[in-house]
Parts: structure tokens; C-alpha cells; sequence
């Protein structure tokens, strides 16, 4: 994800500026940095048409829940037990 944040940083310096789409992009992959799912990193940038953020996020377990990278993945142990 980190290397997203680069791209955009470099067709800032090459342009006059990235394009909306490449901005919010950086932004996604800079918040999919906190997810705590191992399996999947990732980051959420919710816009309005105006170009203003309203909201960010990113995927791991729901408050007050054990995180995948505490406790592991919930969700890869279930898929790998045999169905009868």
C-alpha cells in the first residue's frame, strides 16, 4: 500500500498536482495502514462530489473485539476445517 502513497507523490512532482482520483487513492492506501487483518489491508475514503472527505476507514475487528494480529484470524481458521 505504501507504494501507492509513492505514485502519487511522484506524479505530484512530474504534474501540477495528482488528480483527484490519484489524491484520494494515497489517502486510501496511507488509512489501510492501520488495519489490523493480515489477510487483507484496507483502506476506505468516502468523498462527496464536492471533493471533501466525510469519512475514512479500514477493515479489522469490530470494538472491543481481539484483533486478527493479537489473537489471529478467525475467519482463514474456520475456511481450513474440514465440512462433513
Amino acid at each position: 500500500m505504501r507504494v501507492a502513497a509513492i505514485a502519487v507523490y511522484r506524479a505530484y512532482e512530474m504534474d501540477n498536482g495528482p488528480t483527484w482520483e490519484q489524491y484520494f487513492h494515497g489517502i486510501a492506501a496511507a488509512v489501510s495502514l492501520r488495519a489490523t487483518c493480515p489477510r487483507a489491508s484496507v483502506g476506505a475514503v468516502i468523498v462527496s462530489e464536492g471533493h471533501r472527505i466525510l469519512s475514512t476507514g479500514y477493515n479489522g475487528a469490530p470494538p472491543g473485539e481481539a484483533h486478527c494480529l493479537d489473537v489471529g484470524c478467525r475467519i482463514e481458521d474456520m475456511r481450513r476445517q474440514p465440512v462433513h
